[in-house]
């Protein structure tokens, strides 16, 4: 078998300069064999002085008498994929079209395209918008651990190479349409290697984009999980520290349905999140949630969102607690159900909370758990 190489389509709106590349391949020995989805094949074989040809149409009946007509007149078909059908012939072969202004009308399939694309990545750019501005760039809690909001930033890239193609294509379209309509033929030695490199840029930025947001998809994955709690030196807090030292736990098989003993770490790049389930002997439980940052300024933004996701009781019976080493903490107590917002620096924790502790020894625990995390993280 002869060798063979792939090189990235040229885009489908540079007619021109697409004609001119499979022609001067072909002087070089390289002859074009199919054109897919992202490469163009060539085969080698002899030096060829060959002219080609783009035709907009769609493989069906009618382009089937259309390609034999265009065989008749010595242009052979050589590759299509949906609406680009490429024909080849030896220098001196008379031209497939000699009306300009004709040729301009068929101008309207590549425009439509353009159009497709342009539409779909403007969306998914525009969508992408306020992902990346809400709340000046604060993970947004619902997203739990923000692997999914940082995925989606990441994957921006590859729908901003896309809006760029879909644009310069339509601005393409329209140009060329013009041209031709002016009277003035497409230019089949249009020069190319501009346009190439521009297109390899751009796939190379998607490329990229690809590979980073599955490189942190991965890293999620591997970083996150569960574990049984820890009897000590936990980043949330543990019952023994509100019950005493003599506080001992349920057995798992005896324990709440939601309560097993258990600390769940999701690893993203904006923060770590543990969620922990507890449940006591004495018929004490606790469950929280714990997000821990480098950032100073979002400890308090997110454990006052933590309130309205994961509270029992109203936002509104939530007050603030006075005199704590918290840079800030929020509590609302209903007889031995005590919740809490506490934050320190940049991260934040939400407790839910069944059993005898007063609200002061919970903002101690709170502060002692965010700051056991600087030593286990």
């Amino acid at each position: 078998m002869g060798r063979r190489k792939y090189r990235l389509n040229m885009p489908f709106w540079r007619i021109g300069e697409a004609e001119h590349w499979y022609a001067d391949q072909a002087a070089r020995g390289w002859i074009l064999k199919k054109r897919g989805a992202w490469l163009t094949r060539f085969d080698q074989g002899a030096p060829q002085r060959l002219c080609y040809r783009i035709e907009l149409a769609e493989e069906n009946e009618s382009f089937a008498e259309q390609k034999a007509l265009y065989e008749q007149a010595g242009w052979r078909w050589i590759a299509g994929r949906e609406m680009i059908q490429i024909f080849a012939a030896p220098e001196g072969t008379g031209e497939i079209y000699t009306d300009c202004y004709e040729q301009a009308w068929t101008m309207k399939r590549l425009r439509a395209s353009c159009w497709r694309c342009l539409d779909t990545t403007l969306f998914l750019a525009v969508g992408l918008l306020p992902l990346a501005l809400w709340r000046g760039g604060i993970p947004w809690l619902s997203l739990w651990a923000q692997g999914l909001l940082m995925l989606l930033l990441l994957l921006g890239p590859l729908y901003l190479t896309g809006l760029i193609e879909a644009a310069l294509g339509f601005w393409s379209a329209w140009q060329l349409k013009r041209r031709l309509r002016s009277g003035r033929p497409i230019d089949h030695s249009a020069p190319y290697r501009g346009v190439r490199r521009a297109r390899a840029a751009l796939c190379a930025i998607g490329a990229a984009s690809v590979l980073v947001g599955a490189a942190l998809g991965l890293a999620m994955w591997r970083l996150s999980g569960e574990s049984p709690l820890p009897e000590q030196d936990a980043p949330v807090v543990l019952l023994m520290q509100l019950e005493g030292p003599d506080y001992q736990r349920s057995p798992v098989e005896d324990a709440l349905a939601v309560a097993d003993h258990t600390l769940e770490r999701t690893w993203s790049p904006f923060a770590i999140g543990y969620t922990s389930r507890e449940t006591g002997e004495a018929g004490a439980w606790i469950i929280q949630r714990a997000l821990y940052t480098d950032f100073p300024q979002w400890g308090g933004q997110l454990a006052r969102e933590m309130i309205p996701q994961y509270a029992i009781g109203p936002e509104t019976d939530f007050t603030p607690m006075e005199e704590t080493a918290l840079s800030l903490c929020l509590y609302r107590q209903d007889g031995p159900l005590l919740e809490m917002a506490a934050a320190l620096r940049g991260n934040a924790i939400f407790v839910s909370y069944w059993g005898e502790a007063t609200p002061q020894e919970m903002a101690r625990a709170a502060e002692a758990a965010m700051e056991t995390w600087d030593k286990v993280r």
